[in-house]
């Protein structure tokens, strides 16, 4: 005759206990992994705004007096052109700045050699002969900007969002909610939609960087702060070409 054995009841409780415990433990991973599943979506959206942000800033000049399509303005840390050089041989298109800076370059109209001595420079946009050079004047390449090598000097010239045209221009900006430029608004920008919670603020500053002197480097940094006060940081460098 075969003998049937059940549970005892101190096994039934430490099954229940047991079950309760892995119940317990994947509750919890199941409540925590509900509550961090937005996450991965606003860090999407911290770098979308960032980049944006910097998109915007690295599509205006380095400085207000930089020429449309790029070039290099003058300032304090060097010409940007070769110096004029006399009895020197000048191809059409060649630029160069006078040995004294009057801050305005000049380029070649009729290829020729220059002359003997440095000629009286104007400053007027005429052109002048030079040997057998004809300079004509490009006009007043000095940097407007008062950034020089001073950060807290940066800073937007009397413009509003929509009307920034320099990097310069948007130092210290703080946004929160991110703005997109609005020329329409009184106030030359108006809310990105879907960004409430989220913080921006931009740093451009003068400084050293591979050997080129501050004067000359602009290095631009976007921080995004996400509703979960998690920061995300862009940094570029705009180099005075």
């Amino acid at each position: 005759m075969s003998s049937e054995r059940g549970f005892t009841l101190i096994e039934a409780v430490i099954f229940i206990v047991i079950v309760g415990i892995a119940v317990t433990g994947m509750l919890l991973m199941f409540s925590k992994s509900a509550e961090n599943s937005h996450s991965p979506l606003i860090r999407q959206k911290a770098i979308a705004v960032a980049s944006a942000y910097m998109d915007e800033i690295l599509g205006k000049r380095w400085d207000e007096n930089t020429p449309l399509g790029g070039g290099c303005v003058i300032t304090g840390a060097g010409n940007c052109s070769s110096n004029w050089i006399t009895a020197t041989s000048y191809a059409i298109g060649n630029i160069v700045v006078p040995t004294s800076s009057n801050g305005h370059k000049y380029r070649v109209l009729v290829a020729g050699v220059s002359g003997g001595s440095e000629p009286a420079w104007p400053t007027d946009g005429s052109s002048l002969t030079d040997g057998t050079v004809t300079w004509e004047d490009l006009g007043d390449h000095t940097a407007t900007s008062n950034c020089g090598a001073s950060p807290s000097n940066c800073g937007p010239d009397g413009e509003n969002r929509s009307t920034y045209d320099d990097l310069d221009d948007f130092n210290g900006l703080t946004d929160n909610p991110p703005q997109y430029p609005d020329s329409a608004a009184a106030d030359g920008d108006s809310p990105m939609p879907g960004y409430n919670g989220f913080n921006i603020q931009v740093s451009v500053t003068a400084q050293v960087w591979q050997g080129v002197p501050a004067n000359d480097v602009r290095r631009i940094v976007v921080t995004v702060t996400t509703p979960m006060s998690e920061n995300f940081e862009l940094t570029a460098y705009r180099l005075n070409l």
